[in-house]
């Protein structure tokens, strides 16, 4: 295990930066002879350590080359790996939103229903797929049957919907006032996500339901004969639907308290 290598230096990189290290300033020629560093690769070595803030240089005849000390050089490092594992984890947190919307349950032909109790697998895949295919505005009331219901039930429903967030669109919430500080963690981990989002508490919420762009509506039917059970959802592609909750959603939102992030 080479600890230089895995935080992004290569052999040669190494090679010329341990030799500066032992000759402080040195030119170009002097680095290659103590470095083992072929001629013909040092100048290309030497401008790439420079270029990651690891060397600087003076101006002369010839030109010397000056390691920064070695603690500041392994922060640099550390932080170029910090930064392309981030870069990383949202361009793979894309691709799963995306897959996610590609592997969204289909409703029979002729229904808009699915049978889903809180967390399952088709539950969890659809609330990922309803917020990431906002482009706009996304509305959420949050009541039955997630009132009364252990969080753990819902939990994966809660991860897939954070991770899907896109970070353009408006998010308004609107939290049954009793499950409030329950959600506490989960949204603060919400408001990390960078899209423009407002949440609000009442004793209002009746039942769940969400509104995408105005154009579609998500309803849940919980159990009837049970409280934090959900028989399953309603969707419904119509835009009449979806601007009557809609209205209702902002009637109520305009009385609601405010969470505040």
């Amino acid at each position: 295990m080479n600890p230089l290598a895995d935080l992004g230096l290569s052999g040669y990189e190494e090679q010329a930066y341990r030799a500066l290290l032992t000759t402080g300033a040195a030119s170009a020629r002097t680095v290659a002879e103590r470095s083992g560093v072929p001629d013909g690769r040092i100048y290309d070595v030497l401008n790439g350590l420079v270029a990651r803030g690891l060397v600087s240089t003076q101006a002369g005849d010839p030109r010397q080359y000056t390691p920064v000390e070695p603690t500041a050089a392994i922060d640099q490092l550390l932080s170029e790996r910090v930064a392309e594992i981030e870069a990383a984890e949202a361009r793979y947190r894309q691709l799963a939103a995306q897959a996610r919307s590609t592997l969204a349950p289909t409703p029979p032909v002729d229904a808009g229903v699915w049978l889903a109790d809180l967390g399952d697998e088709d539950a969890t895949v659809l609330a990922g797929e309803q917020i990431s295919a906002t482009d706009e505005r996304f509305v959420m009331a949050v009541g039955p049957p997630y009132v009364g219901a252990p969080q753990n039930q819902y939990r994966s429903e809660i991860t897939a919907f954070i991770e899907s967030v896109p970070t353009e669109i408006t998010v308004d919430l609107l939290l049954d006032h009793t499950i409030v500080d329950d959600l506490s963690t989960e949204l603060e981990t919400l408001r990390q996500v960078g899209a423009d989002i407002t949440i609000r508490h009442t004793p209002q919420v009746t039942v769940t339901f969400d509104v995408v762009d105005s154009e579609a509506a998500y309803i849940d039917v919980p159990q009837p004969f049970g409280s934090g059970q959900r028989f399953g959802f309603l969707e419904v592609r119509d835009s009449l639907v979806a601007a009557r909750l809609e209205r209702g959603f902002d009637a109520v939102w305009q009385t609601a308290t405010p969470v505040p992030l």
